[in-house]
């Protein structure tokens, strides 16, 4: 299996990703952040290193925040655009982001892949 179709990206796809000014993220089913850009430094405060494997939940304000944006993106036949939540930054403050989502397949693991915009 390829890097990429494990879940990495190649060099150059991680190259415009960290390129970036809004944040790329993807997620298995269980809510594992599996890829992020380098650009969740600046919108969360926290290295991508310590947020990778990490699960996401921990992440919103509110948990049970997590599961109502799964259910959007499923409610919308799998992608979502433009939902505004609320996030936990590494100083304990809080930002608004607007989170674009689709639903991955079986085959790639069943969770989300999208961007935030602050």
């Amino acid at each position: 299996m390829s890097e990429a179709a494990a879940g990495q990206p190649d060099m150059d796809v991680q190259a415009i990703l960290d390129n970036m000014t809004d944040a790329f993220f993807r997620t298995d089913r269980d809510g594992r952040l599996l890829m992020a850009s380098r650009s969740v430094e600046n919108l969360l405060g926290w290295p991508r290193e310590a947020v990778l494997g990490q699960n996401v939940r921990a992440l919103y304000v509110d948990a049970a925040d997590r599961q109502t944006f799964l259910d959007l993106v499923d409610a919308h036949g799998g992608r979502l655009s433009g939902h505004d939540l609320q996030f936990r930054r590494r100083d304990g403050s809080t930002v608004w982001v607007s989170a674009s989502a689709r639903r991955l397949g079986e085959d790639d693991g069943g969770g989300l892949e999208g961007v935030l915009h602050d």
